[in-house]
């Protein structure tokens, strides 16, 4: 009996043999008994019958179901399915408008152009790495007047903005255009917002943001901040497991200073903040809302 030449043999310690099928992506096994007929040529009836239903056997079935094999994952891998959504009519170029506090990348029409290319290509959280790294920002979201928030959802510290110059800054009216360009959206001009702090063991739990919500968007202002530090946002599923709810994170963002993440927010946007391990962490975030 001839298998397959794709086939791979993994020895196993007792003296048995896995057979891994790189095409049907499976695994056999082989006791001792079988392994050793199978060296010898010499299959045992029930075996070969095993191995021909699990269509390793080389023939002309085989052949065909390499060629259909392959030929599905080439295509798979080529097919780039509908086209992406257009680019928005934006003048990218009213980047060099923005205020000195924004770093000069961030103020050139070809990075916010790629941003939206991001958008386009499916990338649905974007990262400005570098926006405003400005300590002054950091300093005035210190001299805030922060109340703390303990509620079922919420246990942090926070100060509503409305003025100053962090307000200022991400209301700028061309830094809305350019954010509504890379998210494919048009924003109104209404932008709630509040800073945050966040000591050790303080957290947000897992929300998708308000309907009424067009855009999100937060702005990290933590210089040298680390992984092991915690108060990461993390975006996931969240779920229950005999009756305890869990959250699955699938991509965290952390608060570096300067750092903007923008999303478009819906039912699916499920994030929160994981507790603070050290240090003391400091944002604002805010949304642009209709109505």
């Amino acid at each position: 009996m001839k298998l397959r030449p794709e086939l791979v043999r993994l020895p196993c310690p007792d003296g048995g043999l896995h057979l891994y099928d790189p095409l049907l992506e499976q695994l056999i096994r082989l006791t001792p008994e079988d392994a050793a007929a199978l060296e010898r040529g010499a299959p045992s009836p029930p075996l070969a019958a095993r191995l021909r239903g699990g269509m390793l056997e080389e023939g002309p079935a085989a052949v065909a179901l390499r060629e259909r094999i392959i030929a599905a994952r080439l295509r798979t891998a080529y097919d780039l399915g509908a086209p992406p959504p257009p680019l928005a009519p934006v003048d990218w170029s009213i980047a060099e408008t923005l205020p000195e506090q924004v770093s000069p990348l961030w103020r050139s029409a070809s990075a916010w152009r790629a941003l939206a290319e991001d958008r386009r290509a499916g990338r649905k959280r974007l990262s400005l790495r570098g926006f405003a790294p400005s300590m002054a920002l950091l300093q005035a979201a210190r001299a805030l007047p922060y109340a703390r928030l303990d509620t079922a959802l919420v246990h942090a510290e926070r100060a509503p903005l409305t003025e100053g110059p962090l307000w200022e800054l991400l209301t700028h009216p061309a830094l809305r255009v350019l954010i509504g360009g890379a998210l494919g959206l048009a924003l109104p001009e209404r932008a709630v917002m509040n800073a945050w702090r966040l000591g050790p063991g303080d957290h947000m739990g897992p929300h998708p943001d308000g309907r009424r919500y067009k855009a999100t968007f937060s702005l990290g202002l933590c210089p040298d901040w680390r992984a092991e530090d915690g108060g990461a946002i993390s975006f996931g599923e969240p779920g229950l497991i005999e009756g305890e709810p869990t959250f699955t994170a699938e991509e965290r963002f952390l608060p570096q200073l300067g750092e903007l993440l923008i999303f478009a927010p819906g039912p699916e946007t499920w994030h929160l903040v994981e507790p603070v391990r050290e240090g003391v962490r400091y944002t604002v975030t805010g949304w642009w809302v209709e109505g």
